[in-house]
C-alpha cells in the first residue's frame, strides 16, 4: 500500500462517497478484495488520526497504533530530554510516533514484534535527520547485556495496553498486570537501566506506579491528561504534573504538596485546574499558591474573588449560581436572554446532553451563550452560569 501506487489508490478511495462498503466495491474493479479493504481501512485510520497528527494524510497507521500513538507535541518533549547526537532505543515502537521525534535528536533503534506496525514506522520515519534502525522481535527476548554495551542515552518503552478479547476484538486494559511486556520484565529492565522511561496510561493506579518508585510525570496537552511518564528510581514515588501548551512551552508542578485548601461558596471567579494537575494531586497546591478556595474537598474546582492568570487553570467569570432545578434555571435563562452552549460537571449526576436538552431554547432567538457548570456540594447540586475568559 505504501509508495506511489498505494497513494494513488488511497487518493481514489478518498474521492469516493464516505461509505466503507461502496469504496471497497468500487476499488475491487482494479485491485484484489483484500487490498481494497486495506486501502479503505488506512484511509479511515488517517481520518481518525487527523485530530492528533497534522500530517496524518501522509502517515501510515494500524488500528491500535492510532489509539496509543504519542501526539507529536509530547513526542518532541520526550526527545528533548536527550542531548543532540545521542543514541536511543524505542521498545514497543509501534507506528513510530516517538521514534520519529527521537530520530531528530540522534540515531535510534526501534523494536516491535508486530510487522504491520514496523512497516508503518518505516514509512513514518523516512525523512528524519538521523538514522532509524528497526528490529522485529519480542522485547522480552532482547539481549540486555548487548543493550548495556551499546549504552543508549535513553531507553524508552511504551508497553501495549490492549489485548485480544474472547470475541477476538482488541480491547483496552486498565490493570498494569495486563500490560505487554509484563511488569516483571519492566522491573528487571528498570533495575539495570536508570535511563529507562516508561510511557503509561494516566489512569494507571498509583499502587502500580509506587511499585517502581522514582518520579512520574502526568503530562497534559490540549486540555487532556495524555500519559503518565515514569522515570523508575528510588522510593517513595514522586508525582509531578507537566503541561505542554499550544506553543509547546512546558510547565511543571512538583515539590511538596500543600495542605487541603479552605472551602468557600461560589465567588466572582471559577477555576478549573489542568487535568495533569488534578491527576498528580496539585489542586490544593494551586489554591494555596494563588489565594483561591475549593468549592468542596472532593471537587476539583476552585473559586476566588480575584482574577488569577495561570497556565494551570482555565478561568471562568461567574454570572450567577443557584440550586440545580430545571424549571428555575430555564426561567433565569429566559429572563436574562441567555442560552447554555456547554455543560461541565463534577460529582453531579445530570448528563450534559440531557441537561442541554432540558434547557433547550428557541434557535430563532438571539441569546447570549453561557457555560453551565454543575457541582455536587453537601446541600445538593448547584448550577453555576459562567463566561469563559
Amino acid at each position: 500500500m505504501a509508495g506511489q501506487e498505494g497513494e494513488q489508490w488511497l487518493n481514489k478511495a478518498a474521492a469516493l462517497p464516505n461509505d466503507t462498503l461502496q469504496r471497497i466495491q468500487t476499488l475491487r474493479s482494479g485491485i484484489s478484495p483484500s487490498r481494497a479493504a486495506a486501502v479503505v481501512e488506512m484511509l479511515e485510520l488517517r481520518h481518525k488520526a487527523g485530530g492528533r497528527f497534522a500530517n496524518a494524510s501522509a502517515m501510515y497507521f494500524t488500528a491500535s497504533g492510532v489509539e496509543q500513538a504519542t501526539v507529536p507535541e509530547i513526542a518532541r518533549y520526550h526527545a528533548s530530554q536527550i542531548p543532540p547526537g545521542a543514541q536511543s532505543i524505542d521498545l514497543c515502537c509501534s507506528i513510530g510516533s516517538d521514534l520519529r521525534a527521537f530520530a531528530e535528536r540522534g540515531s535510534v533503534l526501534g523494536v516491535d514484534l508486530n510487522l504491520s506496525s514496523l512497516l508503518c514506522a518505516r514509512f513514518n520515519t523516512l525523512e528524519t535527520h538521523y538514522r532509524v534502525t528497526l528490529l522485529q522481535q519480542d522485547v522480552c527476548s532482547l539481549d540486555l547485556d548487548r543493550i548495556a554495551r551499546a549504552d543508549p542515552q535513553l531507553l524508552f518503552c511504551d508497553p501495549s495496553r490492549r489485548k485480544i478479547s474472547k470475541s477476538g476484538s482488541e480491547v483496552r486494559v486498565r490493570a498494569a498486570s495486563e500490560y505487554s511486556p509484563p511488569l516483571s520484565w519492566l522491573t528487571e529492565v528498570s533495575s539495570r537501566f536508570p535511563q529507562l522511561k516508561l510511557k503509561l496510561s494516566p489512569a494507571i493506579h498509583n499502587d502500580d506506579l509506587a511499585y517502581f518508585g522514582g518520579t512520574v510525570e502526568f503530562i497534559s496537552y490540549g486540555g487532556m491528561c495524555r500519559e503518565a511518564l515514569l522515570h523508575p528510581g528510588t522510593r517513595p514515588l514522586k508525582l509531578q504534573a507537566t503541561l505542554i501548551d499550544s506553543t509547546e512551552e512546558v510547565y511543571h508542578l512538583d515539590g511538596e504538596q500543600h495542605e487541603t485548601a479552605e472551602i468557600s461558596g461560589v465567588q466572582k471567579w471559577l477555576y478549573e485546574p489542568d487535568p495533569a494537575a488534578i491527576r498528580a494531586g496539585y489542586v490544593d497546591s494551586l489554591a494555596r499558591m494563588h489565594g483561591a478556595y475549593r468549592l468542596a474537598e472532593s471537587i476539583a474546582y476552585l473559586t476566588a474573588e480575584i482574577e488569577i492568570r495561570s497556565p494551570w487553570m482555565q478561568r471562568y467569570s461567574v454570572i450567577h449560581s443557584m440550586p440545580c432545578d430545571i424549571r428555575s434555571m430555564k426561567e433565569w435563562l429566559r429572563k436574562h436572554q441567555m442560552r447554555v452552549d456547554v455543560v461541565k460537571r463534577r460529582g453531579a449526576t445530570p448528563e450534559p446532553e440531557q441537561m442541554r436538552s432540558d434547557l433547550k431554547y428557541d434557535s430563532r432567538e438571539r441569546l447570549e451563550p453561557v457555560i453551565l457548570v454543575l457541582v455536587r456540594l453537601a446541600k445538593g447540586v448547584i448550577a453555576i452560569f459562567c463566561h469563559i475568559d
